[in-house]
């Protein structure tokens, strides 16, 4: 994951060309399955992480990776699906 520059870094003269860089397992980002492509040969699934959902969870202290069905509706009414009907 690379860390977003702070305001400050990002208004200085010249810009900050340093960026913060963390290593960070795929597993704990919490993420949903978006859809499944197959052809002949196999099949391939297609993942979408919600990287600003990182955290812990306050009773067992480890990393949270599951969305609540409720925001997993909300995410797919809101944001992908009824845009795109209205186009």
């Amino acid at each position: 994951m690379v860390v977003t520059q702070s305001e400050q870094d990002a208004c200085t003269f010249g810009w900050c060309t340093e960026w913060l860089i963390m290593s960070f397992p795929l597993f704990r980002i919490p993420h949903t399955t978006f859809d499944t492509l197959s052809d002949a040969s196999g099949f391939m699934h297609v993942y979408i992480c919600f990287l600003r959902m990182i955290h812990r969870d306050e009773s067992s202290h480890r990393h949270a990776n599951c969305i609540p069905k409720e925001i997993l509706n909300l995410f797919g009414s809101i944001f992908c699906i009824l845009p795109f009907i209205n186009m």
